[in-house]
Protein backbone atom coordinates (compact mmCIF):
# COMPACT_ATOMS: atom_id res chain seq x y z
CA UNK A 1 0.00 0.00 0.00
CA UNK A 2 1.64 2.98 -1.16
CA UNK A 3 0.44 5.49 2.47
CA UNK A 4 0.84 8.53 0.20
CA UNK A 5 -1.95 7.73 -2.03
CA UNK A 6 -3.97 5.51 -0.03
CA UNK A 7 -6.50 3.31 -1.86
CA UNK A 8 -9.04 3.77 0.06
CA UNK A 9 -11.34 1.08 -1.57
CA UNK A 10 -8.61 -1.56 0.04
CA UNK A 11 -9.63 -0.65 3.64
CA UNK A 12 -12.98 -2.89 3.61
CA UNK A 13 -14.21 -5.85 1.75
CA UNK A 14 -17.35 -5.56 3.39
CA UNK A 15 -18.29 -2.03 2.29
CA UNK A 16 -17.57 0.64 0.04
CA UNK A 17 -15.35 3.38 1.36
CA UNK A 18 -15.48 6.45 -0.06
CA UNK A 19 -13.95 10.07 1.30
CA UNK A 20 -16.75 12.31 2.25
CA UNK A 21 -17.96 15.72 1.32
CA UNK A 22 -19.85 18.51 2.00
CA UNK A 23 -22.55 16.77 -0.48
CA UNK A 24 -22.23 14.06 2.44
CA UNK A 25 -23.08 16.37 5.32
CA UNK A 26 -26.34 15.78 5.79
CA UNK A 27 -26.09 11.75 5.68
CA UNK A 28 -22.92 12.18 8.47
CA UNK A 29 -25.69 14.36 10.13
CA UNK A 30 -28.55 12.23 10.79
CA UNK A 31 -26.04 9.18 11.52
CA UNK A 32 -24.54 11.70 14.12
CA UNK A 33 -28.21 12.18 15.13
CA UNK A 34 -28.83 8.59 15.74
CA UNK A 35 -26.03 8.59 18.26
CA UNK A 36 -27.23 10.73 21.24
CA UNK A 37 -24.92 9.04 23.98
CA UNK A 38 -21.92 9.76 22.35
CA UNK A 39 -22.70 14.00 22.28
CA UNK A 40 -23.73 13.29 25.58
CA UNK A 41 -20.25 12.66 26.48
CA UNK A 42 -18.73 14.59 24.58
CA UNK A 43 -21.08 17.88 23.25
CA UNK A 44 -22.12 19.82 21.94
CA UNK A 45 -24.54 18.03 19.59
CA UNK A 46 -23.47 17.31 16.10
CA UNK A 47 -24.44 20.27 13.06
CA UNK A 48 -23.74 21.09 9.64
CA UNK A 49 -21.38 23.58 10.70
CA UNK A 50 -19.63 21.21 13.13
CA UNK A 51 -18.90 18.39 10.65
CA UNK A 52 -17.94 20.39 7.84
CA UNK A 53 -15.46 21.53 10.35
CA UNK A 54 -14.19 17.99 11.24
CA UNK A 55 -13.81 17.43 7.85
CA UNK A 56 -11.21 19.81 7.21
CA UNK A 57 -9.71 19.66 10.86
CA UNK A 58 -6.16 18.60 10.80
CA UNK A 59 -3.89 18.39 13.87
CA UNK A 60 -0.50 20.81 14.10
CA UNK A 61 2.65 19.09 11.56
CA UNK A 62 -0.33 17.07 9.63
CA UNK A 63 -0.44 16.73 6.04
CA UNK A 64 -3.61 17.31 3.99
CA UNK A 65 -3.49 14.40 2.19
CA UNK A 66 -2.57 12.11 5.22
CA UNK A 67 -6.35 12.80 6.64
CA UNK A 68 -9.11 10.57 5.06
CA UNK A 69 -12.55 11.70 6.31
CA UNK A 70 -13.84 7.92 5.35
CA UNK A 71 -17.85 6.76 4.89
CA UNK A 72 -18.50 3.10 5.03
CA UNK A 73 -21.77 2.54 2.99
CA UNK A 74 -23.31 -0.33 2.33
CA UNK A 75 -22.32 -2.12 -1.42
CA UNK A 76 -25.42 -2.49 -3.65
CA UNK A 77 -26.26 -2.45 -7.89
CA UNK A 78 -26.49 0.96 -8.81
CA UNK A 79 -30.16 2.12 -8.29
CA UNK A 80 -32.42 3.66 -11.20
CA UNK A 81 -33.01 6.16 -8.32
CA UNK A 82 -29.54 7.61 -8.04
CA UNK A 83 -29.72 7.13 -4.33
CA UNK A 84 -26.84 6.57 -2.74
CA UNK A 85 -26.58 3.52 -0.66
CA UNK A 86 -26.74 3.63 3.32
CA UNK A 87 -24.00 5.10 5.03
CA UNK A 88 -23.57 2.35 7.59
CA UNK A 89 -19.91 4.18 9.34
CA UNK A 90 -18.03 7.17 9.58
CA UNK A 91 -14.69 7.13 10.51
CA UNK A 92 -11.63 9.88 10.44
CA UNK A 93 -8.46 8.41 9.76
CA UNK A 94 -5.42 9.90 10.40
CA UNK A 95 -2.05 8.58 8.68
CA UNK A 96 1.32 9.10 10.34
CA UNK A 97 0.50 11.01 13.36
CA UNK A 98 1.90 11.55 15.96
CA UNK A 99 5.02 9.52 15.01
CA UNK A 100 5.36 7.80 11.10
CA UNK A 101 4.17 4.65 12.87
CA UNK A 102 1.04 5.55 14.19
CA UNK A 103 -2.04 6.38 12.72
CA UNK A 104 -5.05 7.53 14.54
CA UNK A 105 -8.61 7.52 14.89
CA UNK A 106 -10.03 10.49 15.47
CA UNK A 107 -13.57 9.69 15.30
CA UNK A 108 -15.47 6.66 14.33
CA UNK A 109 -19.16 5.87 14.69
CA UNK A 110 -21.68 3.48 13.41
CA UNK A 111 -25.62 4.35 12.66
CA UNK A 112 -27.59 3.22 15.39
CA UNK A 113 -29.54 1.13 13.64
CA UNK A 114 -26.88 -1.50 13.08
CA UNK A 115 -25.21 -1.33 16.03
CA UNK A 116 -25.18 -4.82 18.11
CA UNK A 117 -24.62 -6.71 14.93
CA UNK A 118 -20.75 -6.24 15.05
CA UNK A 119 -20.23 -4.38 12.76
CA UNK A 120 -17.86 -1.83 14.10
CA UNK A 121 -15.41 -4.56 14.80
CA UNK A 122 -15.47 -5.82 11.72
CA UNK A 123 -14.70 -2.48 9.85
CA UNK A 124 -12.00 -1.81 12.65
CA UNK A 125 -10.49 -5.16 11.69
CA UNK A 126 -10.66 -4.39 8.32
CA UNK A 127 -8.71 -0.70 8.89
CA UNK A 128 -5.72 -2.87 11.24
CA UNK A 129 -5.24 -5.77 8.95
CA UNK A 130 -5.00 -2.45 5.83
CA UNK A 131 -2.46 -0.79 7.96
CA UNK A 132 -0.49 -3.38 9.28
CA UNK A 133 1.66 -3.24 6.81
CA UNK A 134 2.96 -0.18 7.49
CA UNK A 135 2.31 0.93 10.72
CA UNK A 136 3.46 -0.79 14.08
CA UNK A 137 -0.14 1.13 15.88
CA UNK A 138 -3.41 2.62 15.70
CA UNK A 139 -4.38 4.95 18.39
CA UNK A 140 -7.21 7.20 19.60
CA UNK A 141 -9.29 8.67 22.41
CA UNK A 142 -12.82 7.86 24.18
CA UNK A 143 -14.16 9.75 27.07
CA UNK A 144 -13.62 8.82 30.22
CA UNK A 145 -16.68 7.69 32.30
CA UNK A 146 -18.45 6.46 28.94
CA UNK A 147 -18.84 3.19 29.64
CA UNK A 148 -20.50 2.13 26.26
CA UNK A 149 -17.04 3.32 24.27
CA UNK A 150 -14.35 1.42 26.59
CA UNK A 151 -16.20 -1.80 26.51
CA UNK A 152 -16.02 -1.45 22.44
CA UNK A 153 -12.64 -0.37 21.86
CA UNK A 154 -11.17 -2.65 24.87
CA UNK A 155 -13.27 -5.78 23.18
CA UNK A 156 -11.70 -4.21 20.36
CA UNK A 157 -8.05 -4.58 21.70
CA UNK A 158 -7.36 -1.70 22.11
CA UNK A 159 -5.41 -0.57 25.88
CA UNK A 160 -5.07 2.41 27.51
CA UNK A 161 -1.43 4.43 26.86
CA UNK A 162 -1.93 5.74 30.63
CA UNK A 163 -2.58 9.41 28.85
CA UNK A 164 -5.08 11.61 29.48
CA UNK A 165 -6.02 14.09 27.21
CA UNK A 166 -8.19 16.78 28.70
CA UNK A 167 -9.93 18.73 25.35
CA UNK A 168 -12.68 21.46 26.00
CA UNK A 169 -12.34 20.15 29.95
CA UNK A 170 -13.21 16.43 29.07
CA UNK A 171 -11.24 13.89 30.10
CA UNK A 172 -10.04 11.51 26.74
CA UNK A 173 -8.57 8.34 27.66
CA UNK A 174 -5.91 7.69 25.20
CA UNK A 175 -5.70 4.03 23.93
CA UNK A 176 -3.89 2.08 21.29
CA UNK A 177 -3.67 -1.26 19.33
CA UNK A 178 -0.79 -2.84 17.89
CA UNK A 179 -0.92 -3.76 14.54
CA UNK A 180 2.43 -3.93 13.52
CA UNK A 181 4.08 -7.33 12.38
CA UNK A 182 6.35 -9.03 15.36
CA UNK A 183 9.45 -8.51 13.31
CA UNK A 184 8.49 -4.60 12.63
CA UNK A 185 7.38 -3.35 16.25
CA UNK A 186 7.10 -5.55 19.72
CA UNK A 187 8.66 -2.40 21.54
CA UNK A 188 8.94 -4.73 24.66
CA UNK A 189 10.70 -7.31 22.99
CA UNK A 190 13.44 -4.95 21.08
CA UNK A 191 13.85 -2.31 23.64
CA UNK A 192 13.98 -2.64 27.72
CA UNK A 193 12.67 -0.37 29.89
CA UNK A 194 15.10 -0.35 32.97
CA UNK A 195 14.95 1.16 36.43
CA UNK A 196 17.99 2.18 37.80
CA UNK A 197 17.10 2.01 41.17
CA UNK A 198 16.38 -1.41 41.19
CA UNK A 199 19.68 -2.16 39.27
CA UNK A 200 22.30 0.22 41.14
CA UNK A 201 24.81 -1.61 38.67
CA UNK A 202 23.54 0.84 35.98
CA UNK A 203 24.41 3.74 37.71
CA UNK A 204 27.76 4.72 36.16
CA UNK A 205 26.60 4.26 32.76
CA UNK A 206 23.49 6.05 33.23
CA UNK A 207 24.83 8.93 34.62
CA UNK A 208 27.58 9.20 32.31
CA UNK A 209 24.76 8.86 29.45
CA UNK A 210 22.69 11.58 30.89
CA UNK A 211 26.09 13.83 31.44
CA UNK A 212 27.12 13.56 27.67
CA UNK A 213 23.43 14.76 26.56
CA UNK A 214 22.28 17.45 28.79
CA UNK A 215 25.93 18.24 30.33
CA UNK A 216 25.01 18.80 33.49
CA UNK A 217 28.03 17.58 36.11
CA UNK A 218 28.25 14.18 36.13
CA UNK A 219 28.26 14.05 39.98
CA UNK A 220 24.89 15.80 40.01
CA UNK A 221 23.53 12.51 38.76
CA UNK A 222 25.29 10.14 40.33
CA UNK A 223 24.06 11.68 43.47
CA UNK A 224 20.25 11.82 42.20
CA UNK A 225 20.44 7.92 41.46
CA UNK A 226 22.22 6.80 44.23
CA UNK A 227 19.61 9.03 46.42
CA UNK A 228 16.98 7.04 44.69
CA UNK A 229 18.21 3.78 45.89
CA UNK A 230 16.80 5.14 49.70
CA UNK A 231 13.65 6.54 48.65
CA UNK A 232 10.23 5.08 48.65
CA UNK A 233 8.26 7.53 46.95
CA UNK A 234 9.42 7.68 43.66
CA UNK A 235 11.12 10.62 43.62
CA UNK A 236 14.38 10.25 42.34
CA UNK A 237 13.55 8.02 39.62
CA UNK A 238 15.50 7.12 36.99
CA UNK A 239 14.79 4.98 33.76
CA UNK A 240 16.73 4.28 30.63
CA UNK A 241 15.99 2.06 27.52
CA UNK A 242 18.54 -0.43 26.19
CA UNK A 243 18.56 -2.11 22.61
CA UNK A 244 19.27 -5.57 21.68
CA UNK A 245 22.62 -4.68 21.91
CA UNK A 246 22.39 -3.55 25.33
CA UNK A 247 23.11 0.31 24.26
CA UNK A 248 21.16 2.75 26.33
CA UNK A 249 19.16 4.54 23.27
CA UNK A 250 16.62 7.04 25.54
CA UNK A 251 15.77 7.60 29.02
CA UNK A 252 14.84 10.31 31.47
CA UNK A 253 14.40 11.20 35.22
CA UNK A 254 11.94 12.44 37.89
CA UNK A 255 13.21 14.89 40.54
CA UNK A 256 11.34 17.61 42.64
CA UNK A 257 12.28 20.15 40.59
CA UNK A 258 14.09 20.65 37.85
CA UNK A 259 16.06 23.78 37.54
CA UNK A 260 13.46 26.15 38.04
CA UNK A 261 11.70 28.57 41.18
CA UNK A 262 8.00 27.32 41.34
CA UNK A 263 8.86 24.38 44.19
CA UNK A 264 4.91 23.93 44.20
CA UNK A 265 4.94 22.73 40.75
CA UNK A 266 6.70 18.87 41.83
CA UNK A 267 7.39 16.39 40.55
CA UNK A 268 8.95 16.79 37.14
CA UNK A 269 10.06 15.01 34.19
CA UNK A 270 13.31 15.36 33.09
CA UNK A 271 16.42 14.80 30.87
CA UNK A 272 14.27 13.20 28.03
CA UNK A 273 16.67 12.09 25.54
CA UNK A 274 16.31 9.46 22.65
CA UNK A 275 19.28 8.77 20.48
CA UNK A 276 18.80 10.38 17.04
CA UNK A 277 18.35 7.13 14.66
CA UNK A 278 15.77 5.73 17.29
CA UNK A 279 13.05 8.10 17.07
CA UNK A 280 9.81 9.06 15.60
CA UNK A 281 9.32 5.24 16.75
CA UNK A 282 6.96 5.94 20.10
CA UNK A 283 10.16 5.05 22.51
CA UNK A 284 10.13 8.47 24.03
CA UNK A 285 6.11 8.02 24.65
CA UNK A 286 6.15 4.76 25.82
CA UNK A 287 9.16 5.57 28.09
CA UNK A 288 7.19 8.75 29.26
CA UNK A 289 3.99 6.54 29.77
CA UNK A 290 6.23 4.36 31.72
CA UNK A 291 7.23 6.92 34.41
CA UNK A 292 3.65 8.86 35.01
CA UNK A 293 2.34 5.30 35.60
CA UNK A 294 5.32 4.46 38.20
CA UNK A 295 4.41 7.91 40.06
CA UNK A 296 0.32 7.25 39.83
CA UNK A 297 1.59 3.78 42.04
CA UNK A 298 3.11 6.00 44.34
CA UNK A 299 -0.35 7.78 44.74
CA UNK A 300 1.60 10.77 43.05
CA UNK A 301 -1.58 12.21 40.56
CA UNK A 302 0.34 15.04 38.76
CA UNK A 303 4.01 15.57 36.97
CA UNK A 304 5.06 18.47 35.58
CA UNK A 305 8.37 19.56 32.87
CA UNK A 306 9.81 22.11 31.31
CA UNK A 307 10.86 22.43 27.71
CA UNK A 308 11.12 24.76 24.94
CA UNK A 309 9.60 22.46 23.12
CA UNK A 310 6.06 24.07 21.61
CA UNK A 311 3.97 20.62 20.16
CA UNK A 312 5.97 17.51 20.97
CA UNK A 313 4.12 17.22 24.46
CA UNK A 314 1.06 18.41 23.77
CA UNK A 315 0.48 15.37 21.47
CA UNK A 316 1.69 13.34 23.95
CA UNK A 317 -0.97 14.46 26.25
CA UNK A 318 0.13 16.99 27.96
CA UNK A 319 -0.75 20.49 28.97
CA UNK A 320 0.22 23.79 29.37
CA UNK A 321 0.79 24.97 32.38
CA UNK A 322 2.12 28.29 32.23
CA UNK A 323 5.14 30.17 31.78
CA UNK A 324 8.03 30.15 34.58
CA UNK A 325 11.25 31.25 35.86
CA UNK A 326 13.97 29.32 35.74
CA UNK A 327 16.91 29.35 38.48
CA UNK A 328 18.80 31.31 35.83
CA UNK A 329 15.89 34.20 35.38
CA UNK A 330 15.25 33.01 32.13
CA UNK A 331 11.32 32.03 31.34
CA UNK A 332 10.23 28.85 30.16
CA UNK A 333 7.26 26.46 29.34
CA UNK A 334 6.01 24.47 31.97
CA UNK A 335 3.56 21.60 31.32
CA UNK A 336 1.29 19.29 33.38
CA UNK A 337 -0.39 15.71 32.97
CA UNK A 338 -2.31 13.86 35.22
CA UNK A 339 -0.55 10.23 36.18
CA UNK A 340 -3.74 8.75 36.62
CA UNK A 341 -3.47 5.24 34.93
CA UNK A 342 -7.57 4.56 33.39
CA UNK A 343 -8.85 1.21 34.69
Amino acid sequence: MDIKRMDIMRLSDQYTVEVLSDRDIPAVLKLSESNPQYFHYFPPAASTESIKADMQELPDGIRREDKYYLGFREKSEKSISNLSPKLVAVMDLILKYPDDKTAVIGFFMVDASLQGKGIGSSIVDEICSCLKSQFDFIRLGYVRGNLQAENFWLKNEFKPTGTIKKIAGIDLVVAQRRIGSTSSLSFENKYRILDVQQRPNLIEAAANWFHEKWEVPLQAYMDSMEGSLASDTGVPAWYIVKDESDNIIAGLGIIEKDFHKRSDLTPNICAVYVEAKYRKHGIALMLINHACVELAKKGIADAYLITIHTEFYERCGWDFYEMIEEDDGNMIRCYHRRTDWPV
